[in-house]
C-alpha cells in the first residue's frame, strides 16, 4: 500500500488561503458551537500520521517549516537554496512520486497555491482537507486561481465554531 499525499489548508469563504499581507490571524472560528458536529478534525492527530511535509518556497521563506519539528520538510523551489534543516527539490512531482512509492507515513502538502494546483493537475494528491473559515477577505492569495478541471468526492465533513472542514478524495473527470 502506497503512502497517501494529503493537502490541507484553511480557506476564507471567498477562496483565500492568506490575506494580502501573507497573514493568517483570520483563521479562527466564530465562537458559536450551536452547529458543531460531534466529530472534530484533530490537527495534532493528523500530524502524527505524517512523516514528510512538502511546501512551496514562499511558505519556507515565511518560516512555516519551523512548525514541523517531527517531520522531514522538503521545499519545492526553482531557486538553489541551502538549509541544513530542510531538503529542497526542483521537481515536486517527481519527488512526490518517489516518496509515494517508498515506505513511511503519509505525506502532507502544505501551502503554496501554485504548487498545489500543479499537483492537483498531475492527479498525485489523494486527499484534500479544506477548512472553510467564516470570513470574507476580499484580497489575498487565492487557493484555486485557475480552472483545474479536477473532480472531487466528498468523504465527510465536520464543523467546529463555524469552521466547516471538508474531506475530499480526488476523483476523475
Amino acid at each position: 500500500m502506497s503512502r497517501k499525499v494529503i493537502f490541507s489548508a484553511a480557506m476564507s469563504l471567498d477562496g483565500f488561503i492568506a490575506d494580502e499581507h501573507d497573514g493568517y490571524d483570520w483563521i479562527k472560528g466564530d465562537g458559536d458551537h450551536t452547529l458543531d458536529t460531534l466529530e472534530k478534525w484533530d490537527y495534532p492527530v493528523f500530524l502524527s500520521q505524517i512523516d514528510t511535509v512538502l511546501m512551496g518556497r514562499r511558505c519556507y521563506e515565511l518560516g512555516q517549516h519551523k512548525d514541523f519539528i517531527d517531520q522531514k520538510v522538503i521545499v519545492a523551489s526553482r531557486q538553489d537554496l541551502k538549509d541544513p534543516h530542510v531538503s529542497f527539490t526542483h521537481d515536486a512531482l517527481e519527488t512526490l512520486q518517489l516518496l509515494k512509492n517508498d515506505t513511511g507515513k503519509d505525506i502532507f502538502v502544505f501551502g503554496g497555491a501554485s504548487l498545489v494546483q500543479s499537483l492537483l493537475k498531475a492527479r498525485i494528491i489523494d486527499e484534500l482537507i479544506i477548512g472553510i473559515v467564516p470570513v470574507i477577505l476580499g484580497k489575498g492569495i487565492r487557493l484555486f486561481d485557475e480552472s483545474l478541471g479536477v473532480q472531487l468526492k466528498l468523504k465527510k465533513q465536520t464543523i467546529d465554531e463555524g469552521i466547516v472542514v471538508l474531506f475530499y478524495s480526488q476523483g476523475h473527470i
